[in-house]
């Protein structure tokens, strides 16, 4: 795995700027970072400017301790502080996400460990009952993750998909916002508590990008402001959904949906 997370750099100093009166100074974002980390322990110490210029052009390095609240939550306190999901910022392609996909799907497996600077945010698709982890929401960005669970219980044996509109606030003034979703196998026991993470739907500019576990992406315009819409499978067998995000929504079902020119998680 590779020992730097790189972001979307333009992306990165364009919400920079939107958020911010510049680096330093009153107003800045090394201003807000350093009352941030004055509040709290758990939040990184405040970094120099130079080295957020260096971050964002070079990449934030791996800890050699591999915890996550050293050098790693440098990332997220730099997206918490933006407050953006940091999968919006995340370079898929200079991050060799495609080219390298195997490798990274055989880390998600073995745990945490073996994601090296990817580790906080690939967390987020380790399979788990307690799927996604609240501590890196609380620890960073000051809340809970936002979600919403639904059933396909009435509708499993058909062979359609259903659309989903995420629809976030109005008030977010067309920042990137980013959804994720993972299913678990559903009977009247609950015998399988498993949250399996398949994938990420991300707004930004005007567009919607999909991201699956498998390593597929998938792109549309973005049909409605401050909303991403997607497509999932709703059939096959019975299954509860959940979906999740860092900021506020509210979510709509169209079922049946077999409209393929929204993307989606296709069977």
């Amino acid at each position: 795995m590779q020992s730097r997370v790189f972001l979307r750099a333009d992306a990165a100093r364009s919400l920079v700027k939107k958020k911010f009166k510049g680096y330093e100074g009153p107003g800045s974002l090394l201003e807000r970072w350093e009352k941030e980390a004055a509040r709290q322990s758990s939040f990184p110490s405040t970094p120099d400017r130079g080295t957020v210029h260096d971050w964002i052009a070079n990449g934030f390095k791996k800890h050699p301790s591999s915890k996550l609240a050293s050098d790693q939550s440098n990332l997220l306190g730099f997206c918490a502080l933006l407050d953006v999901d940091p999968m919006c910022l995340f370079d898929f392609h200079r991050n060799g996400y495609f080219s390298k996909f195997t490798i990274i799907r055989t880390a998600i497996q073995r745990g945490a460990p073996k994601l090296s600077a990817w580790r906080p945010l690939l967390e987020l698709m380790e399979p788990d009952e307690n799927w996604p982890s609240d501590f890196i929401a609380q620890t960073y960005w000051q809340r809970p993750w936002s979600h919403s669970t639904f059933d396909n219980q009435d509708s499993y044996q058909s062979l359609d998909y259903a659309a989903i509109h995420v629809e976030f606030s109005r008030n977010d003034n067309g920042d990137p916002r980013a959804v994720h979703i993972a299913y678990r196998r559903w009977d009247s026991e609950r015998t399988d508590q498993m949250w399996r993470y398949y994938g990420t739907v991300i707004s930004q500019d005007g567009a919607i990008d999909l991201y699956n576990e498998g390593g597929r992406h998938r792109k549309m315009a973005q049909l409605q402001p401050n909303t991403i819409s997607f497509r999932t499978y709703f059939g096959g067998r019975k299954v509860e959904f959940k979906l999740v995000s860092l900021h506020p929504f509210k979510e709509k079902i169209d079922f049946p949906c077999n409209d393929m020119s929204i993307i989606g998680f296709d069977w």
